[in-house]
């Protein structure tokens, strides 16, 4: 959820610290993927690989916010790039705030068909 809402953030235009700090999700995500890959529940399974290809799509998008504050690859149209770029980084974040979001309702499901639901 931080990184969704971090990649959604309007200050992550104008500082490279929120972007860096994104960045660094990438490895608790990728850990969070395989644990439930190998330990369960099965029922989450998919719903863990929907949140991680979304993570990859914001961080795919972080990246190339990146190289363009560092000058790499300069578009031939700066106004055109940065409008799609704002645009796919905030319907990435959507995408993977809505995958989060039903991983935990399946999470939750699952706790509650076990009998060890929160209380």
């Amino acid at each position: 959820m931080e990184l969704a809402e971090t990649a959604a953030g309007d200050h992550i235009w104008n500082l490279e610290e929120p972007i860096r700090q994104a960045l660094k999700l990438k490895e608790p995500i990728e850990e969070s993927w395989l644990e439930v890959t190998l330990l369960g529940p099965v029922e989450a399974l998919s719903d863990a690989t929907e949140v991680k290809k979304s993570a990859y799509v914001v961080f795919g998008h972080l990246w190339s916010l990146k190289l363009f504050q560092k000058g790499y690859g300069e578009p031939d149209d700066e106004e055109e790039f940065t409008d799609r770029l704002v645009n796919d980084l905030d319907t990435a974040a959507k995408d993977l705030m809505d995958a989060v979001m039903n991983l935990s309702r399946t999470a939750q499901r699952v706790l509650e068909n076990t009998g060890l639901e929160r209380r």
